[in-house]
């Protein structure tokens, strides 16, 4: 049995020293090979387009959603933190309540078919959402957005 605890070290130096290297030779590795499939995929026009698609979506829901949505709804439309938590809830139950019947429909036309109206409602919130005034408008701006990300 060659247990870690009972076989033999080599010198202190040399220990470090290979590790190092291994870990840095297989890190380069893993890259390389990551880089290649990325490469091959990136190729394709649909992936492309797909993975355009999804970057654009991430970087405005996150922009908008996680930073502009609390303090919109807190410093302009002076809602309280429960209020803005309620709106980020009436958001997550669209998504869970809507994304059976949204796959539904992503079957029947397909999903390229799917992911425009999606698209159109999501930027149609996020733009129209400068020009709520009141919190009831912004909950509605806010189920639109729902809406079409679970369609997304």
């Amino acid at each position: 049995m060659r247990l870690p605890e009972t076989r033999r070290l080599p010198p202190p130096g040399e220990a470090a020293e290979a590790r190092a290297v291994g870990k840095w030779e297989a890190v380069r590795e893993h890259v390389g090979k990551a880089r290649k499939q990325w490469v091959e995929l990136l190729r394709e026009r649909d992936i492309r387009a797909a993975v355009s698609m999804h970057c654009t979506y991430w970087f405005c829901v996150s922009g908008a959603q996680f930073t502009i949505l609390p303090l919109y709804a807190s410093q302009h439309l002076g809602m309280s933190p429960s209020g803005v938590g309620g709106l980020f809830a009436a958001l997550a139950c669209i998504n869970v309540v809507g994304s059976q019947p949204a796959a539904y429909l992503s079957d029947k036309f397909g999903r390229k078919k799917a992911m425009v109206p999606g698209a159109i409602l999501i930027a149609t919130a996020l733009g129209a959402m400068p020009f709520a005034e009141t919190a009831p408008q912004l909950a509605g701006l806010v189920g639109l957005w729902g809406l079409g990300a679970c369609i997304w």
